[in-house]
């Protein structure tokens, strides 16, 4: 369980030292890109399509396959200086441009 004494609401970046300090095995990374200009805004995405269950991850149908493409221009907003953590997470925020 994620130990989240000390954070303060509306939370801010330097909140996530105080997440860090609280829970020994997390490091936390903050990510920014733009959104292509083709991208689509997925509000809520219905599972109802879904074929079946593979490791816990959904499998598509065929026409949701080679929608998602790699991010290639990341911004670095916070990198986590806790770099022997085993447990990491990557938030990864997408701006419209």
């Amino acid at each position: 369980m994620t130990n989240w004494r000390g954070v303060k609401y509306p939370s801010t970046l330097e909140n996530l030292d105080i997440i860090e300090e609280n829970n020994p095995t997390l490091a936390i990374n903050v990510l920014l890109a733009p959104a292509d200009q083709k991208d689509e805004i997925v509000k809520k995405k219905s599972n109802k399509n879904v074929k079946g269950k593979q490791g816990g991850r959904q499998i598509p149908e065929e026409e949701e396959k080679g929608k998602f493409h790699p991010v290639t221009n990341v911004t670095n907003i916070r990198l986590s200086k806790k770099t022997d953590r085993k447990d990491v997470i990557n938030l990864l925020m997408i701006h419209k441009v």
